[in-house]
């Protein structure tokens, strides 16, 4: 029994120039009726929307770079697209080593979606993988899931896009291994109603604003994570969203965030009339969190492309807190202004202690590593 089909045997062209959506989407349905799987070959097929259906595997050859395309590159060729890939009731999919290029076409098109009205609108898991994949120049979202149950994401790279790199509404999903970077928004968005989600060994990096946005979300894992030159926080849990509780951030590196400047203004002008606009320049914001716990991170200052202010101000801003705990932090260089900003309103129960090190005083204290540059530079001055 065949249960590989080739989406070349059905018509597509890696040309980069024939219209390939008719011939995927055959070869798709066609391998949904034997739980098969759709390969893609190496070259860029042009297509439009597909829908991907359940046990299905559409799997390609990743040769991607972390700039660039490479291997099974499948570019969009439709401005009015909803998104690429459907992957909505395809229980138990599988997406592997593809590149998915939105060419930046039309207004809010995502990479791979999945819209439901409750996250158990048809009562099983969705339980969609995805590994190995680029996910850019969305004019959307790169993933975007609402009302997903169940899910990992591995060893991909969502970046690029002109919305977020991810945007979750849902429960229960395992993210490793990941580069949510260079989007316009926020590398990843929680919504409301986020549960269960476990950040292993991700980086967020370079994102337009914060490496993480949640207006919501409980029960959550943020572990040997790299945030680096977020436009915004690395973390962001805003005083807009609802109470967060249960979370862990434990062993993780926060790296030159907070770059306030016309890169991000867009998205940084919601907060413009907000009492927070000014703690947007910071490693992690957080309000309205409880049963919380910050313990043996790392926090530096930086300059994102060397020749700009040393960002941010601020390290940890806290504030409305309940039963938390902020512990064991290394703070050297850790801000510009203050490592610790509490703007109070707390219930009983907070811990902030052991958390050592100074502000940033001497640029040399932040790049050791380039003295010899400073000083250089210093004589020229």
């Amino acid at each position: 029994m065949v249960n590989i089909f080739n989406i070349t045997d059905y018509g597509a062209v890696a040309d980069g120039k024939t219209d390939c959506t008719k011939a995927i989407q055959t070869a798709i349905d066609e391998a949904a009726k034997v739980q098969g799987e759709v390969f893609v070959p190496a070259g860029v097929f042009l297509c439009g929307y597909l829908k991907l259906h359940a046990n299905t595997t559409i799997k390609g050859v990743a040769t991607w770079g972390y700039r660039r395309n490479g291997g099974s590159v499948l570019k969009l060729n439709d401005k009015n697209a909803k998104c690429m890939l459907d992957i909505t009731g395809a229980f138990d999919c599988n997406i592997s080593g593809l590149c998915l290029d939105g060419d930046y076409l039309g207004e809010n098109i995502n990479g791979i979606m999945m819209v439901k009205k409750s996250h158990c609108e048809f009562g099983v898991e969705d339980t969609p993988k995805i590994e190995n994949c680029r996910i850019s120049n969305f004019s959307g979202n790169g993933v975007h899931y609402h009302n997903v149950w169940c899910f990992s994401i591995r060893h991909s790279e969502m970046g690029y896009n002109k919305g977020h790199g991810m945007y979750m509404q849902g429960c229960d999903g395992f993210i490793i291994d990941c580069w949510f970077s260079d989007n316009y928004k926020s590398g990843f968005y929680a919504t409301k109603q986020t549960a269960s989600l476990s950040f292993t060994a991700n980086r967020f990096e370079c994102n337009k604003f914060a490496g993480f946005e949640g207006k919501s979300g409980s029960y959550m894992t943020f572990t040997g994570n790299y945030f680096d030159a977020n436009h915004g926080p690395g973390i962001l849990l805003d005083p807009v969203g609802e109470f967060r509780v249960n979370v862990t951030v434990t062993g993780n590196i926060f790296f030159r965030d907070g770059l306030l400047s016309d890169r991000n203004k867009e998205k940084a002008d919601e907060y413009k009339d907000t009492p927070i606009y000014e703690y947007l320049s910071s490693h992690i914001y957080m309000e309205k969190c409880a049963n919380f716990t910050i313990v043996g991170n790392t926090f530096n200052v930086g300059s994102p492309k060397g020749d700009e202010i040393a960002q941010p101000y601020y390290g940890i801003v806290y504030k409305k807190l309940k039963s938390c705990v902020i512990k064991d932090n290394v703070m050297q260089s850790g801000s510009g202004k203050a490592n610790l900003v509490d703007l109070g309103c707390h219930e009983d129960g907070v811990i902030v202690k052991d958390n050592v090190g100074e502000i940033l005083t001497d640029y040399r204290c932040h790049w050791p590593m380039f003295s010899d540059q400073y000083e250089e530079r210093e004589k020229n001055v």
